[in-house]
Parts: C-alpha cells; sequence; structure tokens
C-alpha cells in the first residue's frame, strides 16, 4: 500500500468512528467517553505521522508547488488540534461536547478531503510509485510506533521482499537470455567445426 491510500484508510476510519459517535443515544456516556478517547488518539497519530514524514516528504519532492499545499496542511492540524484540546475539557455526551465534537468532525473531515485532492495528487505526480509505497511502510512503521492503527498492514519488509522479487525476476530473465545465446554461439561453433 503506498503512503496515499495508508492515510486515505486512515481519513476512512476517523469518519467511521465519528459516525458511530454520533449513532450513540444521550444515556451512553460511557460508550462515547471510550469512543472519543478513540477518535483523539488517531487524530493525534495520524497529524503526528503526517507531519514528520509525509508532509516533509512531499514538500522535497516538489517544494515549488508542494511548499504551499503543505503549510496549508500544517494549519489545518494546528487548528484542529486546538479544537481537539478544546473538546477535551468537556464531558462526553453533553450537549456542550458534542456540538463541539461536530465542530471537530467538520474540519477534520474538510481537511481530509481538501488533503486528498491536492496533497496526494501532488505526491503521486512527484513520486514514483515505488517511492510511495517505501514512504507508506516507513508511515505504517512510524503509526505502530505511537501506538496507532494500520488498517492494511504493509511493512517496510514487506516492500523489501516486493523489491526483491522484482530483481530476481530482471536477473533471472537476464541470464535466461544470456545463456540462450551462449547456447546459441556453442551450438554454431560445434558445427563449423565438424563441417
Amino acid at each position: 500500500m503506498d503512503a496515499t491510500e495508508l492515510l486515505h484508510d486512515d481519513h476512512q476510519a476517523l469518519r467511521a468512528l465519528f459516525d458511530r459517535y454520533h449513532e450513540l443515544g444521550a444515556g451512553d456516556r460511557a460508550a462515547k467517553a471510550a469512543l472519543f478517547r478513540r477518535i483523539r488518539k488517531e487524530i493525534e497519530v495520524h497529524a503526528a505521522i503526517e507531519e514528520e514524514i509525509f508532509y516533509p516528504a512531499v514538500r522535497a519532492a516538489n517544494p515549488v508547488l508542494a511548499g504551499p499545499i503543505v503549510r496549508e496542511a500544517f494549519d489545518d492540524h494546528r487548528l484542529i488540534l486546538q479544537i481537539l484540546h478544546d473538546v477535551e475539557a468537556g464531558t462526553p455526551g453533553s450537549d456542550e461536547f458534542d456540538a463541539k465534537l461536530s465542530v471537530l468532525r467538520d474540519n477534520v473531515l474538510y481537511h481530509a478531503e481538501a488533503e486528498e485532492r491536492e496533497l496526494f495528487a501532488e505526491a503521486r505526480s512527484s513520486m514514483t510509485p515505488l517511492q510511495l509505497r517505501l514512504l507508506g511502510g516507513r508511515l505504517s512503521d512510524r503509526k505502530h510506533e505511537l501506538g496507532g492503527r494500520t488498517y492494511r498492514r504493509v511493512p517496510i519488509l514487506g516492500e523489501a521482499r516486493w523489491v526483491f522479487s522484482r530483481v530476481r525476476t530482471a536477473v533471472s530473465r537476464a541470464f535466461r537470455r544470456a545463456g540462450g545465446e551462449t547456447a546459441r554461439a556453442r551450438r554454431a561453433s560445434g558445427r563449423s567445426r565438424n563441417s
């Protein structure tokens, strides 16, 4: 899985968590509190891996075009984290908490849509598929270090195996071609000696 796929899966997971929270009844305060803790963890881990790994990689791949998009993404994260800390001060299940959580949800989903539309497109146009897959492995590994979940795990070891299998196939083909040409040359030289 490449980096944009991993991050898209995170966005989908957050959408589902927000939906589940809002489906709970007013009396489900304990379930709401547990679900909010999970939402908070997902947001914090997701923001960390983007800021530490993904954003710098995209900016490095194309500083001129990606620079403004990455700056905007960082600004979105600052706002989302401020709202998140404001929400934390409340009591899950209260009307005020639920209203603030709706504001958080709107900001997170707006950011995710903008990121998928602009930043992911920039990443795909400025990086090779292999670079994106390796970046996805780094994101996955860091996410696990931070205690987060990866919804379709592709560890860096898997990426190394994939690269190795491609190299092995190419080398095998080259040896077969070279071996075939050598055998033909031997047969041709043998025929010329026998003649």
